[in-house]
């Protein structure tokens, strides 16, 4: 095992505002690239500005990047084995995780600083929407294992 020193730190987001994320010292396994690149496309999407598609998408606003980091970091630190497998703004100021298996994928989108909502699509299950309340860790925990 090596160790990470995932560092999410003064990540500009709206001007002068500026969000200061604890240093994540974490011990990870063979995932550790997944995990890097995971935060490391975090670190992009709470940069974005508005209209980063060009279309006029609205940027992630900054109560959601802090709800959603603290879940991420504390998802990490109890799911070494299950990093999602892309992270991604969405056209509505969300953010998204993804979760893709041989036939099902989980996505898990986080809507407000105290809302997510999840999905389940696969071909052997009837596809599944539920909103979940973010501080309900446990729950959506358990869903995306």
């Amino acid at each position: 095992m090596t160790m990470l020193n995932t560092q999410i730190s003064s990540i500009e987001t709206f001007g002068t505002s500026s969000a200061n994320f604890d240093t994540a010292e974490l011990d990870l396994n063979a995932n550790e690239a997944k995990w890097s690149s995971i935060f490391n496309r975090f670190q992009e999407i709470s940069s974005l500005e508005d209209n980063w598609d060009g279309f006029d998408a609205p940027r992630p606003e900054y109560e959601l990047i802090l709800a959603t980091h603290q879940w991420l970091i504390k998802f990490m630190r109890e799911n070494k084995n299950n990093p999602p497998s892309r992270i991604l703004a969405t056209l509505d100021g969300t953010i998204a995780f993804d979760w893709e298996a041989s036939n099902i994928r989980n996505q898990i989108e986080f809507i407000s600083p105290n809302e997510a909502e999840f999905s389940s699509i696969g071909d052997d299950i009837r596809p599944q929407l539920s909103t979940i309340k973010i501080g309900n860790y446990n729950q959506v925990h358990g869903l995306t294992r």
